[in-house]
């Protein structure tokens, strides 16, 4: 089980209680509490055993966790840590349907409770969960740790870990304590750089030279304000502009299309599995219908150059049927070998890099917005939110291509 507390009280009390009668009695034990000192105790029942924790201070808030299986035996969590176990234990329970009461043990005070002591709790119970199963100590960890919600998007740096409970209520800038994704199962890495720079690209195509983006506002340029370091800064609110093939008074298909982006990832070895790419703010005309996705090992002075690049997705970005805005595509799953390490190459330097592409949008729309990507791996690694925008001018009016939350997975 699992919850947040807050003390009001230096007395003992009652956080859980366990009976057959709705009174509190009948069989009935108190599995957690406080002692008469206000240390957290964790106990277990027949044989009895407990686990005790450190004093809890009054008005803050603190997380405690526990966790049974008969090897394991009684863990005790506080604030996302162990602070003692049982080790292999069994624990008899009553055979009829037990009754869990929360911050009171009723009229049963008598029930055995080991070194609780037993009574109204004094404060405040928040997040209460019951599990079916023996969470890991990295689960219990990730109860710990807030995640922000910023765009209001199921798109896993806010869903919960038990998928299907708190993710879909998840508003902009609520505070969610989470862990997975519930659509996918999967979960996040970092996007950092090595050297904290992303790459503006243009005039590229699969497996063919790239340029290099500049600063200004002529052919394959970007705007001062709105550099390539924005693609990966974790806020929403930040673009990155270029202008492709066009300058800022120049419209055309050809202006979206073949530019891009690449980054050099700190985290070294990945194994891409999957694509998603999610809408923004722009008209639906401008999603992008297909997308690519190459990596390399190879060192930055190689990384303009076609050769030095593995195709590792062609294909659509999900978006061919309007998700609607501010919302995911379907992800685009595939079977990819292409694992980037340092084993690939005796390169004494070795840079884990990724190039995204776009190729074409839904019609003769004189620009093709990025939306958000995200790329697929299983694991249980949490990343920041790592926005990219993209942004073309077209006469007077301004065009987004947005990627917003461009993520991997492993």
């Amino acid at each position: 089980m699992s919850l947040w507390v807050q003390r009001t009280s230096t007395d003992g009390g009652t956080l859980i209680h366990y009976s057959t009668q709705t009174d509190g009695q009948g069989w009935c034990i108190v599995p957690l509490g406080f002692s008469s000192v206000g240390n957290i105790i964790a106990t277990a029942w027949a044989p009895d055993n407990q686990v005790t924790g450190p004093i809890l201070s009054i008005n803050n808030w603190t997380h405690i966790a526990t966790t049974y299986s008969q090897t394991s035996g009684l863990t005790l969590y506080v604030n996302g840590v162990s602070v003692g176990s049982t080790g292999a234990q069994s624990s008899n329970a009553s055979s009829a349907v037990v009754i869990l009461t929360l911050g009171n043990s009723l009229n049963g005070t008598g029930c055995s409770s080991q070194s609780i002591v037993p009574g109204t709790f004094s404060g405040y119970i928040d997040e209460f969960r019951v599990y079916s199963r023996e969470l890991s100590a990295a689960e219990v960890s990730v109860f710990t740790k807030d995640k922000t919600c910023f765009d209001a998007i199921m798109d896993g740096d806010e869903t919960d870990i038990d998928c299907g409970g708190s993710c879909l209520a998840c508003a902009a800038y609520q505070m969610c304590k989470v862990d997975l994704d519930c659509t996918t199962g999967t979960s996040l890495i970092s996007l950092d750089s090595i050297d904290g720079v992303v790459h503006g690209i243009y005039n590229t195509k699969i497996n063919q030279n790239s340029q290099a983006a500049e600063v200004y506002s002529k052919s394959g340029q970007y705007h001062l304000k709105e550099s390539p370091a924005q693609a990966c800064d974790g806020d929403i609110y930040t673009k990155y502009l270029n202008y492709g093939e066009c300058e800022n008074t120049r419209d055309g298909i050809e202006c979206g299309s073949n530019t891009g982006f690449y980054l050099e990832l700190k985290r070294g070895a990945s194994l891409v599995t999957g694509l998603q790419i999610c809408t923004a703010n722009d008209f639906p005309e401008r999603d992008p219908l297909t997308m690519s996705l190459e990596g390399s090992n190879q060192s930055e002075s190689k990384l303009t150059l076609g050769s030095s690049w593995a195709l590792i997705y062609n294909g659509d970005s999900g978006l061919k049927t309007n998700p609607g805005r501010h919302t995911c595509g379907i992800v685009q799953q595939f079977n990819n070998t292409i694992r980037l390490d340092n084993k690939l190459n005796s390169l004494a330097n070795i840079r884990v890099t990724f190039k995204l592409i776009l190729n074409c949008s839904n019609d003769n729309n004189d620009n093709n917005p990025w939306q958000k990507g995200q790329l697929f791996r299983q694991s249980t690694e949490q990343v920041s939110k790592d926005p990219f925008y993209k942004l073309l001018k077209s006469g007077i009016a301004f065009i987004r291509l947005i990627i917003i939350d461009f993520h991997l997975y492993f």
